[in-house]
């Protein structure tokens, strides 16, 4: 059975649906990793800088730590999640039965990800699930979007979902998951794959999703806010600051 790599967004922090996702995908039948979005944490860290003055480096790490905060707290809450740092750890997480939950920092800033507003949790996400050799990839939002719009996830997400077989799924898709996980599929809409360069390595996904769509915009990817500007942020830098490294 092929490992799943789930990004659970932020904005569920809140909502009744987080409890329905958890229930199906403990079904699934093959080795799962869930990242965590950023919830009101990142939220916090994206009020605090314009009023603090911090660097977007720092936000970046405290937006990392933010994802961590979310993670902690869903292995809090429910049974049989356990943190991990690195596909290693997560590999005797699922020996022991469990569901790994990814905490970002250590590889992330290892591997020296961009600190921009162009990568999103969604990003890491897929990031992770090319380190850990996972196939597949389940982004759950919170809302349903119709008509596949090309902004469904961040300007950089391309770069890292390489070769990866994604599908996206909001609150819609909750209505066949538990059946479709337990039997090894994914629930939700697929994404488009990844094509195949002349060297017959992938080059490009295409993240238009086909109608109907199960998706939500990238206010989800890390906080609720309206916005992802730098540092994984919602929304976080003075309007007359540049886009910084990523």
């Amino acid at each position: 059975m092929s490992p799943l790599v789930v990004k659970i967004g932020g904005s569920l922090w809140r909502s009744a649906l987080l409890d329905r996702w958890v229930a199906a995908l403990r079904g699934y039948p093959g080795e799962m990793t869930i990242v965590p979005g950023g919830g009101p944490f990142a939220d916090a860290v994206r009020a605090a800088q314009p009023e603090m003055g911090f660097s977007n480096e720092a936000a970046h790490r405290m937006a990392l730590l933010a994802m961590e905060q979310y993670g902690l707290a869903l292995v809090d809450k429910f049974p049989g999640f356990a943190l991990v740092d690195r596909p290693e750890e997560a590999t005797a997480a699922h020996a022991a039965g469990r569901i790994a939950v990814w905490r970002p920092s250590a590889m992330t800033l290892a591997a020296q990800v961009d600190a921009s507003w162009e990568v999103t949790s969604d990003s890491l996400a897929a990031f992770y699930a090319r380190r850990s050799r996972a196939a597949r990839l389940l982004l759950i939002k919170s809302a349903d979007v119709e008509g596949g719009p090309s902004d469904l996830v961040d300007e950089r997400f391309s770069e890292f979902v390489r070769g990866l077989e994604v599908f996206i799924a909001g609150p819609r898709a909750l209505a066949g998951a538990e059946a479709i996980l337990a039997g090894g599929g994914v629930a939700g809409t697929r994404a488009r794959g990844a094509q195949p360069d002349e060297n017959g390595s992938s080059s490009r996904i295409d993240t238009k999703i086909s109608t109907p769509s199960i998706v939500t915009t990238m206010r989800d990817a890390f906080g609720t806010g309206s916005k992802a500007p730098a540092c994984h942020i919602p929304n976080h830098s003075p309007a007359t600051e540049t886009k910084p490294p990523s």
